[in-house]
């Protein structure tokens, strides 16, 4: 959460700092949970400090350990957020599919 804060501050060297604190705190957890969120947050900074491709990285490993765990809600939170960033470079494609992977994560309405 720290790090989340220091970066909407526009902290980034001081937000990228405190993560990698949590990730080495965190490697001796194994928690996949964590691991997702950890590189959600890293993807959040690298997206504030200019640097995408490392972002889009991130945030893909993210959707794919939280598919792994069946953390629905996050998986579609982490795609919204990368077909964001997807798009915002102008890969709609890319970005219409990643949409459409969250959207399977998310609670069908009840008819």
């Amino acid at each position: 959460e720290l790090a989340q804060v220091l970066c909407r501050l526009g902290r980034q060297s001081d937000a990228a700092a405190a993560l990698a604190d949590c990730r080495t705190l965190a490697a001796t957890c194994q928690d996949p949970e964590q691991a997702a969120e950890l590189d959600r947050i890293d993807a959040n900074i690298a997206i504030h400090s200019g640097q995408k491709t490392r972002a889009e990285t991130l945030l893909h490993r993210a959707v794919e350990q939280y598919s792994r765990i069946g953390a629905a809600l996050e998986v579609a939170t982490t795609c919204r957020i990368l077909g964001d960033l997807l798009m915002a470079e102008g890969r709609t494609a890319d970005a219409a599919a990643i949409y459409r992977h969250g959207l399977t994560f998310t609670p069908s309405p009840a008819p």
